[in-house]
């Protein structure tokens, strides 16, 4: 298993008694810097994924928060309705004129006036 995982190749010969016998492998500066290319690509798509999952998760929270918005503003809409359906009933209407002391009219009379020609 270990030998699996051991990179003699990018970082330099292994302790195994057996590598470092006359036949040992010698890593050469293009590997090393191909290793450290690698690493370091790696490190920016790592910090480029985390920023794009905060930022998704910024989103989230957001949305959360306009959701929670608009259903206090649906609420509050639907209590205003009802408010305006009981002030608009007619029933309601007469009975705020009555407690108001407003009384009937009664008969109309209509006021008429004689056309005078003038000349």
């Amino acid at each position: 298993m270990y030998k699996l995982l051991d990179l003699p190749l990018a970082f330099g010969p292994t302790t195994n008694p057996r590598a470092t016998s006359r036949h040992a492998r010698k890593t050469s500066p293009g590997v090393f810097f191909i290793s450290l290319f690698l690493i370091a690509t790696n490190l920016v798509l790592l910090f480029g994924y985390l920023s794009s999952v905060n930022k998704q998760t910024l989103r989230g929270s957001e949305m959360k928060q306009l959701q929670s918005r608009l259903s206090q503003l649906e609420d509050a809409n639907n209590k205003l309705n009802i408010k305006i359906s009981q002030t608009a009933n007619l029933t309601s209407i007469q009975s705020d004129f009555l407690s108001a002391s407003f009384v009937p009219a009664g008969k109309e009379q209509f006021l008429q006036v004689n056309q005078l020609t003038l000349k």
